[in-house]
């Protein structure tokens, strides 16, 4: 396990200290626990972010294919396939 030092302020100090006391953990283990929970939150932050870029992405690609279709009846297409299914069997 590697070991740093940091620099906090009294104020903050005297928190951990305290929360540390409840939860009855040591100090390092109090700000192992709270990097852990940060660095998770950040990286589901940064999974979320590319999720929403990926449908925005999907969307924008969309909307060109619509353009490049131009104005047709989707309904009209999916129930003209559906009545040749029906005839077909």
């Amino acid at each position: 396990m590697g070991r740093i030092n940091i620099f906090v302020g009294e104020g903050l100090l005297k928190d951990i200290d305290e929360q540390a006391k409840r939860e009855q953990i040591s100090r390092s283990a109090l700000l192992q626990r709270a990097a852990n929970d940060y660095l998770e939150r950040a990286r589901a932050a940064r999974e979320e972010e590319k999720r929403r870029g990926e449908m925005q992405e999907a969307c924008r690609r969309m909307d060109d294919l619509a353009k490049k279709l131009g104005a047709w009846d989707p309904v009209r297409v999916i129930r003209r396939a559906r009545d040749a299914r029906r005839r077909a069997a």
